[in-house]
Formats: C-alpha cells, sequence, structure tokens
C-alpha cells in the first residue's frame, strides 16, 4: 500500500501528469455542478419526473453514441488539441444553458450537446494520461485516472449542493462556466500530445482495431458478463435519478433545492469506505458486488415496507437509503 501511495505521489511531481489531472478535476467538477442544476431546474418547471428522465438521457445516450467515434477521433489527432476543443465547446454550451436556464425544450438538447463533447474530452484525456507517463508507470497512471476522474464528479456533487442551497441554482451554473473556462486555460498549457502512430498505421486500421476490442468484449465471456453487471448498475442508478426528485418532494417532504444536502455526502461515505475495503487483496472484487448489490436491494425492500405500511415519514425514511 505504501510503495503504491509512494508511486502515485511520483506521478503527480511530474508537471505535465499533474496538470492534466488537474484539467480532468476541474471539468469533472464541472459537469458535476452542470447535472446538479439541470435537475433541479427541469424539476422545479415541470414538477415531473419524466422531466428529469430527459436529464438523464442527455448524459446516458451521448456516450453510447460517440465513443466509439471519440475513440477514433483520439488515435487520429492530438490529444492536447482534442482536449482544448472538448473543454472550449462545453464552456460555450454551458453559456446558452445560462442564457436559456429556464426553457426546458432547451436545457435538454444543450445538456446533450454538453455530454457529447464530455465524451470527446473522455478517452483523448485518458489515451493522454498513459502518453505522458513511462511505459512501467502505465497501470498506476490509468489507476488514478480514474481515481481523480471519480473524485472530480463525487467532490462536484457535494459542494455543489451545498452551494446550491446557499445561493441556488443560477450561481451554481456561474461557478461551472467559470470552472470550465480555468479547464480550458490549464488544457492550453499542456504539452503536444500527438498520438503514436506505427508505421503501418491508417484510419482504417484504427477503425478495424476498434471493431476488435468490441468483439474481444462480447466474446470473452468474463469481460462481457462484467460489463453487462456494471451497464445494469448504471440503469439502476439512472432509474433513481430519475425518481429521486419527486421522491423527496411529495414522500419525504423536502424540496428539490435542499434534498441534495442530504443525498450527497452519503455517496461520498460510501465511496470512501469502498475505497478503503477494495484495498484488501484476500477479498475478491466479485464479493464487493455482490455486497453492493445486496445492500442496495434490501435497502430498497426495506424502503418500500415501510413506505407502504404508512408508519413512518419524513426523514425517518433516509435511513434506508443510508
Amino acid at each position: 500500500m505504501k510503495s503504491l501511495f509512494n508511486n502515485y505521489l511520483r506521478l503527480l511531481k511530474t508537471p505535465d501528469f499533474f496538470l492534466l489531472m488537474l484539467v480532468i478535476f476541474v471539468g469533472q467538477l464541472a459537469t458535476a455542478f452542470l447535472i446538479l442544476s439541470l435537475i433541479v431546474s427541469v424539476f422545479l418547471q415541470t414538477k415531473s419526473n419524466f422531466g428529469i428522465s430527459g436529464i438523464v438521457l442527455s448524459v446516458t445516450v451521448p456516450g453510447l453514441m460517440l465513443m466509439a467515434l471519440a475513440g477514433l477521433f483520439a488515435d487520429i489527432f492530438d490529444r492536447r488539441k482534442v482536449i482544448i476543443f472538448a473543454n472550449i465547446a462545453i464552456a460555450l454550451v454551458v453559456l446558452l444553458i445560462l442564457v436559456s436556464l429556464k426553457i426546458v425544450a432547451v436545457s435538454i438538447p444543450l445538456s446533450f450537446l454538453y455530454f457529447a463533447g464530455n465524451t470527446f474530452f473522455l478517452p483523448a484525456s485518458q489515451a493522454a494520461s498513459g502518453q505522458i507517463v513511462k511505459k512501467r508507470d502505465l497501470l498506476s497512471a490509468n489507476s488514478l485516472f480514474v481515481f481523480i476522474f471519480s473524485a472530480g464528479i463525487l467532490m462536484g456533487f457535494f459542494v455543489a449542493a451545498i452551494i446550491h442551497f446557499l445561493f441556488g441554482n443560477f450561481p451554481t451554473l456561474i461557478i461551472c462556466e467559470i470552472l470550465l473556462i480555468i479547464a480550458v486555460i490549464f488544457s492550453i498549457f499542456l504539452p503536444a500530445l500527438p498520438p503514436r502512430k506505427s508505421k503501418k498505421y491508417s484510419i482504417a486500421g484504427t477503425i478495424l482495431d476498434i471493431y476488435k476490442t468490441f468483439a474481444y468484449i462480447f466474446l470473452k465471456k468474463s469481460v462481457w458478463f462484467s460489463f453487462i453487471i456494471f451497464t445494469l448498475m448504471q440503469a439502476i442508478l439512472a432509474f433513481g435519478v430519475t425518481l429521486a426528485p419527486g421522491f423527496f418532494d411529495e414522500v419525504v417532504g423536502i424540496g428539490i433545492e435542499k434534498s441534495p444536502i442530504f443525498i450527497f455526502p452519503l455517496i461520498g461515505i460510501g465511496v470512501a469506505l469502498g475505497t478503503f475495503f477494495v484495498q484488501m487483496p484476500h477479498i475478491s472484487e466479485s464479493r464487493y458486488s455482490a455486497l453492493g448489490i445486496g445492500f442496495m436491494g434490501v435497502g430498497c425492500l426495506v424502503l418500500g415496507f415501510i413506505i407502504k405500511s404508512g408508519q413512518f415519514g419524513g426523514l425517518v425514511l433516509l435511513l434506508p437509503l443510508a
């Protein structure tokens, strides 16, 4: 554990790698601010979970539709340029969202455009993280990328919930725009990151490699099984996010402006515990997955029984969610 931590620390002392991690962290902070602001804004205007489903779809669909194309861009063009272009594009989208925040029919398509741009940012930044470091540090660099990416999202939700609780929706979006401008500025100082091309390189060959990767995923049972489990977990989370605003507003009795402050600290605690326990090598990852799914199932079951009984209400309903 100590040697792993020292390895991470050594990587972060590399200026270019640290700057890239900073760009990723700030960008994901901004993404969390935007998601929270859009969910609150759409629910306040529609009072409908159906409106929230539009936001959830705008977050997930671009990744499914464009990830292969985004990966191709990262393999063809300079990753630094892709990162800069993606950050500028999504910063402009947030500016448009600020102008049209009260128009739901505009906010959802703009959200789709934001996450389309973010889809191009992710593979370019991940490829860049492996390109900046030496070959022996690739595993550690990838691990740090995942950690920084997740930490940015989670901390963003936590901080955004507090800011939204204290100051409201519009200032939260303003901070989102400021964070994206900072990400653009940091991106400009990254070194040139042209893809490493072999002598036999061709666009057709790159597309074929992407096809082979997907074919490998779906032909290798252990891989596609994990992929399906992960996809189903994301579907459950998306279902929960869609229902959460209406649940807190109508069942718990806490308005959408205040409910995030009760949700995201619990998520942060869960991630912190997960990060601690996953370092224990004597427990398999499959057991952790089973425990996580089991806890979610039992929590939902208990919550259903409590609501059905009608004996309890208000903040007591948060205990099974915790």
